[in-house]
C-alpha cells in the first residue's frame, strides 16, 4: 500500500511540476493562434480606404499649347507627377522643379 501511495505522490508531483505549465503554455498558444486568425480575417475583410491623389497637370498650370503637350513627356505619362519623370540620373530633383508652383501645389501623398 505504501508503494501505491509513493507512486501516486510521484505521479501527482510530475503532473504538478510539468503537466500544469505545459497545459498553461498550450492554452496560451491556442488562444494566441485564435487571436491571430481573428486579426487576419479582420484585415482581409476591412474595406481599406484607398486614397488616390490626382496628379496636378503642369500643362494646365503653365497653360501649355497643344503642340507643347504633344511633345511633353509629363503629358504623355499623366499618372506620374512631372517632377518624378524629370529626376536627374542621381535621383535628385531638378532645381527648376523645386521652385515650380506645380510641385508646391501638389498634395502630400499619404504613407501606406
Amino acid at each position: 500500500m505504501e508503494s501505491l501511495e509513493a507512486i501516486g505522490s510521484l505521479i501527482a508531483g510530475v503532473v504538478l511540476r510539468f503537466g500544469i505549465p505545459v497545459g498553461v503554455t498550450a492554452l496560451a498558444v491556442w488562444l494566441l493562434k485564435l487571436l491571430d486568425r481573428r486579426w487576419q480575417e479582420e484585415a482581409q475583410s476591412e474595406d481599406l480606404i484607398q486614397v488616390t491623389v490626382k496628379n496636378p497637370g503642369c500643362w494646365d498650370v503653365k497653360n501649355c499649347s497643344d503642340e507643347m503637350k504633344a511633345n511633353c513627356e509629363a503629358f504623355q505619362n499623366q499618372d506620374v507627377p512631372c517632377w518624378q519623370l524629370f529626376r536627374g540620373p542621381d535621383g535628385m530633383l531638378r532645381e527648376n522643379c523645386l521652385d515650380c508652383d506645380v510641385f508646391h501645389r501638389a498634395p502630400i501623398p499619404l504613407a501606406t
